[in-house]
């Protein structure tokens, strides 16, 4: 079991980049026809993946943590 480390304007900021990188990505791979927007939308679906758990595991690793003090040690799954 993680403890979370996202805070609420973490998490905020993680779904807006990444439903405009999953737009973005779209656009891109469908309309332009480039493979770059794939990666965008991965990128996009990692920001919201990391968003809803309220977790991110580069955050663990590098040993930050965004969440108020009450919320740590509220656990991910």
């Amino acid at each position: 079991m993680m403890n979370r480390n996202l805070g609420r304007l973490d998490i905020g900021a993680r779904v807006v980049i990444g439903l405009t990188l999953l737009a973005f990505g779209w656009h891109v791979a469908f309309n332009l026809n480039s493979a770059y927007g794939l990666l965008m939308g991965l990128a996009g679906m990692i920001s919201l993946m990391t968003a809803l758990a309220k977790w991110c595991p580069l955050y663990f690793v590098i040993g930050l943590n965004s969440c108020p003090l009450h919320d740590r040690n509220k656990k991910v799954f």
